[in-house]
């Protein structure tokens, strides 16, 4: 099971690029990076499952959230 989450609440103004990669580098390198850690043995035994979890930011969005809503939406 994938869930990993960063927060950076602040508006687009405010945010730096750093902050951007960090939200990027969590979420979505997280999930990446834990499914290949399983994936050749789940092969290997023909059987497994990845199961991805998200926040409700993705479906609704929530004050200085912006880079999370789109993260979460694109995973």
């Amino acid at each position: 099971m994938n869930n990993a989450g960063v927060l950076r609440d602040k508006s687009f103004a405010k945010m730096t690029l750093d902050d951007f990669r960090r939200v990027i580098d969590v979420h979505l390198m997280g999930s990446v990076t834990c499914t290949k850690a399983v994936w050749d043995v789940m092969r290997e035994q023909r059987h497994g499952r990845v199961v991805m979890t998200t926040s409700s930011s993705g479906l609704y969005g929530n004050f200085g959230q912006r880079i999370t809503a789109l993260q979460k939406w694109r995973s």
